[in-house]
């Protein structure tokens, strides 16, 4: 099943901990003719006046964290899971150990939108387009096939990372790193 990426989005709703005995629930995002109103409303879903997103798998990005530096080729359909959040969730929001768990994040604040999207790249500029939005649910990313991706993204991210930093160091810069 697929949407039109420009009339709604199907996203994965995760509660903190402030609602531990609301469930994790898929929701249809409104979608809105800019971004700027995109924004509003997932703000409005978060119950907050920022919103901050974060890639959590990326075909794409695994290419590039794997040495191909230009990724996934121009035209070639790939998913990314990228997850919103309170901007400032850390400081004033509840703990989210569902979302923590779920996702395989360090310790994580606020409630979470999850979304899973059909990217190409156009062949000019490798411009990444969303072309379609697909339905997620909590067993997708409970399974282990899920589990054992995002573990995979998150250790090719970190020795990606530490590449990067090993060779701006080599080159004299100052690294400071999260």
């Amino acid at each position: 099943m697929s949407t039109d990426p420009t009339r709604e989005i199907p996203a994965l709703f995760i509660p903190d901990d402030s609602a531990p005995t609301q469930p994790i629930t898929e929701v249809t995002v409104p979608f809105p003719p800019s971004s700027l109103e995109f924004n509003t409303v997932i703000c409005q879903l978060l119950k907050c006046p920022e919103r901050v997103a974060e890639t959590l798998y990326s075909e794409d990005l695994l290419a590039v964290y794997e040495g191909n530096a230009k990724g996934f080729p121009p035209k070639q359909k790939f998913y990314v899971y990228d997850v919103y959040m309170d901007d400032a969730g850390n400081s004033t929001r509840s703990c989210n150990t569902r979302a923590a768990q779920l996702l395989l994040l360090p310790k994580s604040y606020g409630p979470m939108l999850i979304v899973k999207g059909v990217c190409v790249k156009d062949t000019e500029i490798s411009e990444l387009r969303v072309v379609d939005q697909e339905p997620l649910s909590e067993r997708e990313l409970a399974s282990s096939s899920f589990q054992e991706k995002r573990r995979t993204f998150i250790e090719k991210q970190n020795a990606y990372k530490k590449r990067l930093f090993d060779l701006y160091q080599n080159e004299g810069f100052t690294v400071i790193s999260s």
